[in-house]
């Protein structure tokens, strides 16, 4: 009975564990689909600018 309590335990731990991992593999995920949209606002916002410098057109 002792033996069974422990395993049960022990694969609490780590379903605790598997989860909090999955939280951070989520939270991380959320993070970078967060910078790529920064990273493709800024080259848009980058690319308008080139336009205007060398083409002499107006942002449009």
């Amino acid at each position: 009975m002792k033996i069974i309590l422990h395993d049960n335990s022990k694969n609490i731990h780590i379903n605790i564990r598997l989860s909090k991992c999955f939280i951070n593999l989520i939270s991380s995920l959320i993070k970078l689909v967060k910078y790529l949209l920064l990273l493709q606002e800024t080259y848009y916002i980058l690319h308008e600018i080139y336009k205007l410098i060398f083409s002499g057109g107006s942002i449009v």
